[in-house]
Formats: structure tokens, C-alpha cells, sequence
């Protein structure tokens, strides 16, 4: 029994999906989308409104959720440009006065089911029931 537990403890370990490789692109995560930032300026006058914001950074390789950047601090603003819609463009504040094109690029890979923080702790809690459920049969078997 310690053996099995143990083995499980590893398992979950193992399963980790971090890497510390570097990025290939500057990009910004908005709406379950990436966007790949370009170094093309955004006039001030083509801006929209302001449609979120950089929720999390990491230079890191890594699945995150939320508005997730691996070049821009957290609080970085995203716009949408006038005429574009913003499935195909947005603008990224890179500093006080100087707004960067991001294109999109698809969706964002930590948006799908199988990086669920909801559907990993179901499985986490499926696993320990299992293992209760196996315990119980084992006790009552051998008295």
C-alpha cells in the first residue's frame, strides 16, 4: 500500500509541465487568444478603448491563465485599434506614449479543457477516492 502511494505521489509530480527554455516571441494574451507583438507603432489617434490588461507575467516557459504576457510587466494595457477587429489586431502599451501592434496568432494553448485547473483537481480528488475506496475493500476483505 505504501508503494502505491508513493508511486501516485510521483506520478502527480512528474506531471508538471513547466520548462525553463526562453519564448520565441514577445506576446500578450487576451480573450483566450495569443498575440504575437510586432515592433509596428500604433498611432495614438487610431486607438480604441481599453480591453484589458497584462494579469500575469513570466519570461518562463509555462501554461498560464488569464491575461499572460512573457514580455510585459503586469498592468501592460491592450487596445483596440479603430476598424480592426480585435480577433485580428490589437495594441499593446509598451511604454507611456508608444503603442505596439500584436497580431493574432490562435488560440491560446492554457485556454483548452485540458488545462482546467478544475479538471486536474477533479482528477486529483476521482485518484484519492480511488485509492479510499481501494483501502476500505482491502480492510474488510481481510477481516
Amino acid at each position: 500500500m505504501k508503494k502505491l502511494a508513493v508511486f501516485i505521489c510521483i506520478f502527480f509530480m512528474l506531471m508538471h509541465s513547466e520548462a525553463s527554455a526562453s519564448w520565441a516571441y514577445p506576446f500578450v494574451v487576451y480573450d483566450n487568444s495569443i498575440y504575437a507583438v510586432t515592433m509596428e507603432q500604433v498611432s495614438s489617434d487610431l486607438l480604441g478603448e481599453r480591453i484589458g490588461k497584462v494579469t500575469r507575467f513570466s519570461d518562463r516557459e509555462g501554461t498560464y491563465r488569464g491575461h499572460f504576457s512573457n514580455s510585459y510587466p503586469k498592468g501592460t494595457a491592450y487596445y483596440a485599434i479603430n476598424g480592426i477587429s480585435p480577433k485580428q489586431q490589437i495594441a499593446v502599451q509598451a511604454e507611456k506614449a508608444l503603442y505596439l501592434k500584436a497580431l493574432y496568432q490562435g488560440e491560446y494553448a492554457a485556454s483548452g479543457p485540458a488545462n482546467n485547473m478544475f479538471v486536474w483537481i477533479g482528477m486529483a480528488g476521482v485518484a484519492a477516492a480511488a485509492i479510499v475506496v481501494f483501502v476500505l475493500y482491502r480492510r474488510n476483505r481481510a477481516t
